[in-house]
């Protein structure tokens, strides 16, 4: 599928929020490439973004926010006082569950950013760091750095990345875990996929759909950026993976929904 400007423009907006199915998605990144017009569209729409989620992530309710519940519940009541009781009673309900569900929404929050951190850290100790040679190595090399059971994620790697050159591809460790780390590179900048064994059954994302970025290989995917690294993550039942891309967004994000199936299929289990 190829597609003009004219094609490429409204999809921009689904492009940043992943909401296009893959193939569309390989299109947009296909005329991206060569449209620096349609590239500098989409760097604005990224700004945009990042300014509401900024503002909308620094809002932290108070005291005062239950207040205002409370006297707007009184003050239907008041103004309304035929309305069987029944109805104040789900009236105030309802904003005990929205402060409730706001607080929650603060505590995943916090979670998903504390798992994405894994991915940070690992691709800036490695990828960053250097710690890669000149020459990329071959695909045998590979497989026997990143050992027996990951063997498959090799050839993964390499069908669905075209376009990246793959640097590395080895076992690290950081922070007391063992990571299965692709070290990508394309026009100058990096991208790494890594791979990580969960701690226990309880190290999870949370389940929540209003903070998930989009859905890839039937799992939910979590993103934040950070000091130019846009962050993507997922879990795939036993293992935690990440892509952290230095090109941003939407490119990171779209290499892990090509690389899901393989993730969640080709990781050994506990």
């Amino acid at each position: 599928m190829n597609l003009n400007c004219h094609e490429a423009r409204p999809l921009l907006d689904s492009y940043l929020t992943n909401e296009l199915q893959v193939e569309t998605l390989h299109a947009v990144n296909q005329h991206l490439t060569g449209c620096a017009a349609c590239r500098t569209a989409l760097a604005s729409r990224e700004r945009t973004r990042a300014a509401v989620n900024s503002t909308v992530r620094g809002f932290v309710p108070d005291e005062a926010f239950t207040l205002q519940i409370r006297d707007a519940v009184r003050a239907e009541a008041a103004t309304r006082g035929h309305l069987p009781w029944r109805w104040a009673i789900a009236a105030l309900a309802a904003s005990l569950l929205l402060l409730f569900g706001w607080r929650q929404w603060r505590l995943d929050t916090a979670q998903i950013l504390a798992r994405l951190a894994l991915g940070k850290g690992d691709h800036i100790l490695c990828a960053r760091g250097g710690f890669f040679p000149d020459t990329p190595p071959t695909p045998a090399q590979m497989r026997e750095q990143v050992g027996a059971a990951y063997v498959p994620l090799v050839q993964a790697v390499l069908d669905r990345s075209p376009g990246y050159v793959v640097r590395e591809g080895h076992l690290c460790h950081w922070q007391d875990r063992e990571f299965v780390h692709f070290i990508l590179e394309r026009q100058n900048r990096l991208v790494s996929v890594m791979l990580t064994r969960k701690h226990s059954p309880e190290e999870v994302f949370p389940r929540h759909a209003l903070l998930s970025a989009m859905r890839a290989g039937g799992h939910a995917v979590y993103t934040t950026a950070d000091n130019g690294m846009a962050i993507a993550g997922l879990d795939t039942g036993s293992h935690l993976a990440f892509v952290v891309s230095e090109r941003g967004p939407a490119e990171g994000t779209a290499l892990l929904a090509a690389l899901a199936p393989s993730l969640a299929l080709l990781a050994p289990q506990p």
